[in-house]
């Protein structure tokens, strides 16, 4: 019988991969900024990228200028769920370490992300079409569409 013993890196990937697979709110938000975490510090600056005006062709070409601009984020939330497990009740107690600790733990962190995110949500917020008045299809779904365009909002997962 092959003994399987926790160590903290084993923990750590396990709880990653729950953390990863029970994400709600944060599997909305872009994070594709691990470039950026390469710094050192608390506040990091990411880019956004450029923006650009599509234009006809008429036998002449004008260029535009390539202006980035960036935001600042400070990392300053960081969230932890500490537990004592002592021998004896890893021994006796704790059949699936994973089950009883690991979900427990993971969903307090992953819970408490959503909060923030959602609390952080309601700072951006957009709308069209008239309060009380019936969506009529092909109108407000333009205007909705052009909104999320305007606000440069990818078109992959609409």
């Amino acid at each position: 019988m092959a003994n399987t013993l926790l160590t903290p890196q084993i923990i750590a990937r396990r709880a990653l991969e729950r953390l990863e697979a029970n994400k709600v709110m944060a599997g909305l938000v872009y994070t594709d900024y691990s470039t950026e975490f390469n710094q050192v510090g608390d506040t990091i600056t990411i880019r956004k990228p450029a923006t650009f005006t599509a234009q006809e062709f008429a036998g002449a070409t004008s260029t535009q200028d390539i202006t980035e601009t960036s935001d600042t984020i400070v990392l300053d939330k960081h969230l932890d769920v500490t537990v004592e497990v002592t021998t004896k009740q890893l021994t006796l107690d704790i059949y699936d370490f994973t089950q009883q600790v690991i979900d427990g733990a993971v969903l307090a962190i992953n819970e408490k992300i959503d909060q923030e995110l959602c609390e952080r949500a309601r700072d951006f917020y957009s709308y069209t079409g008239t309060s009380g008045t019936t969506p009529s299809a092909l109108s407000d779904l333009t205007a909705a569409m052009l909104k999320l365009n305007q606000q440069k909002v990818p078109n992959a997962m609409r």
